[in-house]
């Protein structure tokens, strides 16, 4: 995956030569998902590492999408209609304008409670955990399948970028109450 290691190319999208495992609403499994999740080596791709005073969770999350085919678009035009990168009228999105967008309803997601989402996860269906930062960047994780629901495992990139990370641990423990999770079959 050529374009995982480019550190300039963020604002792009993937080629779609790299992105060898795709997950489709009609064949949706825990197994199918791991894989697509598991495809990005989001704990040691360079597109996705933190770089001073600024973290990428947001282009994992584009990236992870698109191979989920389903829209968490990073280009925009105002009226939220996924773009092109550099379109005329479009912009690019950071997670808490996304977070804002998913609680309009936008582009498929349903909201959904942690145990609901858990359980969307483990069916191998698109599921995310996101929270609005009201003074700086937001944060947005992928729910990992994960077959006991009782605790919530993430995929992520941010300040820790890795996988089958507890839920706590992505977004800190203080602020599990304001994070949200939205679905998708």
């Amino acid at each position: 995956m050529t374009r995982l290691d480019s550190r300039t190319q963020r604002h792009l999208p993937l080629d779609p030569v790299d992105i060898m495992f795709r997950s489709t609403r009609d064949a949706r499994s825990a197994e199918s998902a791991d894989l697509v999740l598991a495809q990005f080596d989001v704990g040691r791709a360079l597109r996705y590492q933190r770089e001073p005073g600024k973290t990428f969770c947001n282009i994992f999350a584009w990236d992870v999408a698109g191979a989920f085919g389903v829209e968490l678009p990073h280009w925009i035009l105002a009226d939220g209609t996924p773009a092109k990168p550099g379109a005329a009228g479009a912009h690019e999105t950071l997670t808490n304008e996304l977070r804002d967008r998913l609680v309009a309803g936008a582009w498929g997601w349903k909201p959904m409670d942690p145990v609901p989402a858990a359980q969307n996860a483990a069916r191998g269906r698109p599921t995310i955990a996101i929270w609005r930062n009201h003074s700086g960047p937001g944060h947005v994780a992928w729910l990992e399948p994960n077959s006991d629901q009782a605790d919530i495992y993430v995929a992520q990139a941010g300040a820790l970028c890795g996988r089958h990370m507890p839920l706590e641990t992505a977004f800190g423990k203080h602020r599990l109450g304001q994070v949200l999770f939205f679905g998708q079959p």
